[in-house]
This record gives C-alpha cells, sequence and structure tokens, in this order.
C-alpha cells in the first residue's frame, strides 16, 4: 500500500509539473517582442480586446505597455503600431521591410490587397495606372460624370421621402455605383434585390472574416477540415456569382466611350498571350481584384459620409457656413471635384470628417519577411503588424480638442486655403497606402456637398440628437440613425 501511495503521488506530482510546463511554455511571450498583457493558454490576449470600444482598449494598452506593444491573438503574434513618428518609420521609411501581408488559410495569393511578391507589384501596379487612365486624376471630366450622376439618382430617391430616414442604403448602392462603373461599365438601380443582397453579403462576409481568423488563430489544425469552410474558398463562395457576371458585363461592353478596368484588364492578358510572357494575369486574378475594388470602395467611402452627416446633424451652424461659401462661389452653377480649392471651408468639412471618425483604423494588417529590430523591439518574421491611425487622427498634441468635431482647424489663417498636417493618414502610408484613396476623397467631397447643397439635415426628433458612437467591424461606422431632410 505504502508503495502504491508514493508511486500515485510521483504520478501526481509529474502530472502537475507536466501541466504546469504546458501552461508556462502557452503563455510565455517570445524573448525581445514588444511588452503587453499576460497571456491566457490558447486564446492569448484575446480577452484584452473584448470590449464594445476595441479603440479605446487599444489607447489604453498604448498608456501602460507604450507606442509599440503586442498582444497574441490565439497564437498569432499581433504587433500595434501608435502614434504618429512610430507609424511613418515603419511603413514609409522602412517601407520596404513592412510591406508585406500576413498568410493565413484566409489569405489569398490573388488580386491586389492581400498578395505578395511579384504577384502584387504586377497587380497593384497595373490597378493603379488602369483606375488613373479611367477617372482617377484628380481634374477627370468622367469621374466627374460618374459620380454627380450617381449622387442626382441618390437625391431623387432620397427626396421622395417625406419623414425621418436612414439614408445608408441609398448611399451604400450609389457609392458601390460607381466603383462599378469605372470597373464594368454598369450600375444597379437602389432597388434592385441583386445588388442589395450582394450589399448584405459583403458585410456579413466580412464580420464572419475576423471571428473566423480569430478561430483559427486559437485553433490552426481545423483550416484541415474543409467541411467547416474556415478557409479562403468557403468565404467567398456566395460573391463569386455576381463578381462573375460584373467581369462579363465589363469585357462585352461596348456602349460606354471609356474603357472599364475589366476592358483593360484583358487587353493586357491578350498582349501576355501574343508575347508569351508568364506573369499572374488571369481570370481568377480579375475576378479576386473585382471583388476587393468594390468591397474597399463602397463600405469604407459610404461610412465616411455617413459619419460627416452624423456631425453635420449635431452642428448645424457647420451646415449653413458650407451652404453659405456654396452660394457666393458656385451660384447655380454645378458642383465639381476641382471645386475644392475653391470652397475651402466646404473641404475642411470633408477632411475633419475623415479625421475624427477613421473607417478603418487600423487598417489592414503588414508583416515582415524576416525577423526585423524596430524601436528596439523584435519584429519576428510571419507577424501580423498594425497601424493604429486613429493614435494619429486624434494626437492631442496636434490636434487641439481632437473629439471634437472643428472644420476651422483645417483652414489658414485667412481662412482662403486649406492646410493639411502630415500627421493626417487616414488613408494610411508607404507602399501599401489605400490604392483608392483619390476616389474616396472625390466621392466624399461631392456627396457630402451636394447634400447640404440641397437640404438641410435634421435629427429625427428635435430633442434626440444621433449618438457619436460607432460599431467597430471590418469597418468602424456609425450606429444606425434616421433624419430628416428639409430642401433649402
Amino acid at each position: 500500500m505504502d508503495l502504491l501511495y508514493v508511486d500515485c503521488t510521483l504520478s501526481t506530482c509529474f502530472v502537475f509539473i507536466f501541466t504546469f510546463f504546458l501552461i508556462y511554455l502557452a503563455t510565455r511571450r517570445q524573448n525581445g517582442v514588444p511588452p503587453g498583457p499576460p497571456l491566457f493558454p490558447i486564446i492569448g490576449n484575446m480577452p484584452s480586446l473584448m470590449s464594445s470600444d476595441v479603440l479605446g482598449r487599444i489607447s489604453e494598452l498604448r498608456k501602460r505597455y507604450g507606442d509599440v506593444f503586442a498582444l497574441y491573438i490565439g497564437g498569432r503574434l499581433t504587433i500595434f503600431l501608435n502614434g504618429f513618428e512610430t507609424i511613418n518609420d515603419a511603413f514609409k521609411k522602412q517601407g520596404s521591410l513592412f510591406k508585406r501581408r500576413p498568410v493565413s488559410p484566409l489569405s489569398n495569393d490573388k488580386g491586389i490587397i492581400f498578395t505578395n511578391d511579384e504577384t502584387w507589384k504586377e497587380q497593384r501596379g497595373f490597378a493603379q495606372k488602369a483606375l488613373h487612365e479611367i477617372g482617377f486624376g484628380v481634374n477627370s471630366r468622367y469621374l466627374d460624370e460618374v459620380i454627380n450622376s450617381e449622387i442626382t439618382e441618390f437625391i431623387k430617391k432620397i427626396r421622395l421621402k417625406d419623414s425621418a430616414i436612414d439614408i445608408k442604403k441609398y448611399l451604400n448602392v450609389g457609392i458601390s455605383n460607381v466603383v462599378l462603373k469605372l470597373v464594368c461599365s454598369h450600375r444597379y438601380d437602389t432597388d434592385d434585390l441583386e445588388i442589395d443582397n450582394f450589399l448584405t453579403r459583403l458585410r456579413v462576409s466580412a464580420n464572419k472574416f475576423f471571428i473566423r481568423e480569430a478561430i483559427l488563430s486559437c485553433f490552426p489544425f481545423l483550416s484541415r477540415f474543409p467541411k467547416l469552410k474556415l478557409t479562403i474558398t468557403g468565404f467567398f463562395e456566395h460573391q463569386t456569382i455576381f463578381i462573375d457576371k460584373c467581369v462579363a458585363k465589363g469585357k462585352e461592353n461596348v456602349i460606354s466611350e471609356t474603357r472599364n478596368f475589366v476592358q483593360m484588364y484583358y487587353e493586357k492578358v491578350h498582349e501576355n498571350l501574343i508575347g508569351g510572357l508568364q506573369n499572374s494575369f488571369d481570370h481568377e486574378n480579375i475576378s479576386i481584384s473585382v471583388y476587393q475594388l468594390l468591397s474597399a470602395g463602397s463600405e469604407t467611402t459610404a461610412g465616411s459620409v455617413m459619419w460627416i452627416l452624423l456631425h453635420l446633424i449635431r452642428n448645424p451652424h457647420i451646415q449653413d457656413k458650407m451652404a453659405a461659401e456654396m452660394d457666393d462661389i458656385l451660384g447655380s452653377g454645378g458642383l465639381t471635384i476641382s471645386d475644392r480649392k475653391r470652397l475651402p471651408y466646404t473641404h475642411s468639412v470633408m477632411l475633419e470628417g475623415l479625421r475624427i471618425a477613421c473607417v478603418a483604423p487600423l487598417g489592414i494588417p503588414h508583416t515582415v519577411s524576416e525577423d526585423v529590430m524596430f524601436h528596439g523591439f523584435l519584429i519576428p518574421k510571419h507577424c501580423s503588424v498594425l497601424a493604429n491611425l486613429s493614435s494619429s487622427l486624434k494626437d492631442p498634441h496636434v490636434w487641439k480638442e481632437p473629439d471634437e468635431f472643428r472644420p476651422d482647424r483645417f483652414l489658414s489663417e485667412d481662412r482662403e486655403s486649406v492646410i493639411v498636417p502630415k500627421e493626417f493618414i487616414p488613408f494610411s502610408l508607404g507602399p501599401r497606402s489605400c490604392l483608392g484613396e483619390t476616389l474616396a476623397r472625390n466621392e466624399v467631397f461631392l456627396y457630402v456637398a451636394s447634400i447640404v447643397r440641397k437640404f438641410k439635415l435634421c435629427p429625427e426628433n428635435d430633442d434626440c440628437l444621433p449618438e457619436i458612437r460607432g460599431v467597430f467591424g471590418v469597418t468602424y461606422h456609425p450606429v444606425p440613425f434616421k433624419m430628416r431632410l428639409i430642401p433649402r
């Protein structure tokens, strides 16, 4: 009995020591990486981000651990960069080191956004050149026509409403149509169920993306089970039919005088075929590229417009200043992209909206292909690197009272021109900065200015202003709200 007791005791001690050792290994931070909170087994630091105010939680972690800190999302190390100088040092000054995208079961080596190496160079380089030629230039007459045509349809729709409405649906379709016109020379009516269903699935899928990434970070072996649909194939399965239709419409377009992105892409494919060149230009790449251009160019821009309208409802005196400026400068004339320079106050409202409520405050993850020493810390190869853009856009040392909506902060002393500090980085920095920045700026300016020119924006109820509260998903968008639109 004594021997049995001793044997059981030794077994218990061994199990305890072995378990303790496993827990120690599972909760040990890699040597040299940036500091961060203690780890939990399996889930890592995920509890540190479980909050209705994720950006607020990140701000708290920055105060505790500094401008460069690290969290483990499951078993994946994620490094957060805070403050303009830190972000600029990484993404711009050392952009060649930080320009890669992390690889995961939900990433893909096709398209523009998540690719690396030669595929990324070829696809991004082509997209930049093609979109600039089509209409991304600042003074593009064609882009003016496309955006203003959608704004005209948008205003017709909302003018018919005689009660308070949530305009986001109309806004989403209109802004998506701008991208579709450039990409495949096609548009949809606001009430078309096909585009409505696609945009709904797009939002749902985008939110599922983060959930699936978190699950796979904790349990990477689940990617081996295709029935769970935790891979890139399962993620895109519902969007492919719609995207294939868009590609077909763009390829066969013979109506528009201006070539679209799809046509230019297939011209490139044909040139390569004739020349015997081997590269990444193929049907799968164009399908993924069209999907990424549409998804990145719709929800984010619509979200920016909604945030600005929310702040204008809360600040009717700013609406009045905008309307007065447009009346004085434009009279009864039309509104174009080039009018931004003639309308400094209206332009400053757009900039302040992009600053105070960045719709992609953490951007898209970067990574490094080899171990890098940065600001005294080890950035291990293949880890995820996120830039907290809000830490620059709301830096109190740059922006006095950063949580106040004050367009005047962008105006020169004589109020005749706009001055943009270097810390204004809502579209990120470096080689991986937003491809659609020019289009987004143009759309936000024209939509906001056109709406204020036509309507006085009022809250649903005079005694209840819309909340300055956001929902953090794939984008940071305001809690749904309704407004009354009173014709001017």
